[in-house]
């Protein structure tokens, strides 16, 4: 995390502090769809849809202006954001995925993975913005050879939160 926080505006500190940066944790899990323990409407009414595709459109604009290729939408990769997302709020965990799965199931070269938890009312615009002053997230929207994208949202009304999960692929 910057350590310049005391400087930017307090919405983005709010969203910066949510963003935890966690190393990648190699597991085995066997996949197995699995829906959150508390699958509401968030009180926004936003839709997981609605902030997914948003965020990846905003992904794409700020790899277009630092000359990288704009990501494309991929079933797989949307395949395991929404099963990590679902598994994440049903367990209240915190932690990356096993990225191996991805890779051999999507038939992939490369994967990376942004994780966020926020609180309803952050828009897709913080949620980005929160992301690219992150290092480690920054690198992953910004990398060359990511092609491929997978984003899911999942409100949690029991913990009062959004999970937030993007996959990032190359064949």
């Amino acid at each position: 995390m910057p350590t310049t926080l005391a400087r930017r505006p307090l919405s983005l500190a709010v969203g910066l502090a949510t963003v935890l940066i966690a190393s990648l944790l190699v597991f085995t899990t066997p996949w197995q769809p699995e829906t959150a323990h508390a699958l509401t409407a968030a009180p926004s009414g936003k839709s997981p849809n609605f902030l997914a595709w948003r965020v990846l459109k905003i992904v794409n604009k700020k790899r277009v202006n630092h000359g990288r290729k704009p990501l494309k939408m991929q079933s797989c990769d949307r395949h395991y954001a929404k099963h990590w997302g679902n598994t994440l709020a049903k367990n209240n965990w915190w932690k990356h995925s096993d990225l191996w799965n991805l890779l051999s199931d999507c038939h992939m070269s490369g994967a990376g993975e942004n994780l966020i938890q926020f609180p309803d009312g952050m828009t897709p615009k913080q949620i980005v913005s929160a992301w690219m002053h992150s290092s480690g997230h920054r690198a992953n929207i910004l990398r060359w050879g990511y092609r491929l994208s997978g984003v899911y949202f999942v409100w949690d009304s029991d913990q009062g939160v959004w999970y937030g999960v993007q996959e990032f692929s190359s064949r």
